[in-house]
């Protein structure tokens, strides 16, 4: 008799969770020169200059002060310029709009950063955004289907069990290499407007958590599993260099004074599947 021992497998991307080595999740490996001169990156904030972690006095511009007038300037530590960083791209923060409908996440994945010292982040916010975002608009169809067939063909409906000898975690794994791979293909469907969120799917994970079959059909359960970085690369920093919100986040992240953690972002959803025997007319008659 075939056993199967869930959860199973069924679908991974090449690149693996939990993985910590790319650029995007560095930090502290700048000096001032580096990123200032080599990057660019002089006009950083606003409010505080990170490299020399001072602040001028609030409301001190010359035209409004008098032409004689020196402003007060303060001389602030690494620990209540990284404060005044913070703030400041949450103020920030609000420029971003995202699709999915659910506010505050970003602030909150600031706040994280700021905070948490690197470890991962998970939010129920962000799973449902998966599931309202992708698995309730038809885009795994293709990849669900396949499963379903695959299923189908391996059981033996008289026996009301999978066929003896069945490999089936291997036949959905080479079965779903074939089959459209949804989240690399529609993950671009849940960052619309957010590209500060989900800046790159790292690593994907499908997994069949159970399998019930009766006489004339089964139901199963599919888990997607996501990990996103949260953090920034030199390329990206490249890419976004025109945003004040990505040249502070940057300079948290990547100059050795400040040198704050980014990190992971889990992200879970689950679907359920059927199937029914040939020539069965209902697939739930019997529960």
């Amino acid at each position: 008799m075939t056993t199967l021992s869930f959860p199973l497998l069924i679908c991974q991307s090449p690149r693996r969770r939990d993985d910590y080595r790319p650029d995007d999740m560095r930090s502290g490996d700048f000096d001032l020169l580096q990123l200032r001169d080599l990057l660019r990156l002089h006009d950083v904030s606003a409010q505080v200059d990170p490299w020399t972690m001072r602040k001028p006095e609030a409301g001190s511009h010359p035209l409004l002060m008098g032409r004689d007038y020196t402003p007060q300037v303060f001389n602030l530590g690494a620990k209540a310029t990284s404060r005044i960083l913070f703030d400041e791209m949450r103020q920030l923060s609000s420029q971003f709009t995202w699709s999915g409908g659910y506010p505050g996440v970003l602030k909150k994945l600031i706040t994280h950063m700021q905070n948490a010292n690197g470890r991962p982040y998970r939010d129920r916010a962000l799973d449902y955004a998966f599931r309202d975002t992708i698995l309730d608009q038809d885009a795994l169809n293709p990849m669900q289907a396949a499963v379903k067939k695959i299923i189908g063909a391996q059981i033996d409906w008289q026996g009301v069990k999978i066929r003896e000898g069945a490999d089936l975690q291997h036949l959905l794994r080479e079965g779903l290499n074939k089959a459209l791979f949804p989240a690399c293909n529609r993950w671009q469907d849940l960052k619309k407007g957010a590209p500060v969120i989900f800046n790159d799917t790292w690593a994907t994970e499908i997994t069949l958590d159970f399998l019930h079959i009766k006489p004339h059909h089964f139901t199963a359960q599919l888990s997607y599993q996501l990990q996103g970085h949260f953090g920034l690369s030199t390329a990206d920093m490249k890419r976004y260099s025109d945003s004040r919100f990505f040249r502070i986040w940057y300079v948290l992240q990547r100059y050795k004074k400040f040198a704050f953690k980014p990190f992971v972002i889990n992200i879970r959803a689950v679907t359920d599947i059927s199937g029914k025997a040939p020539g069965s007319r209902t697939e739930n008659k019997e529960n």
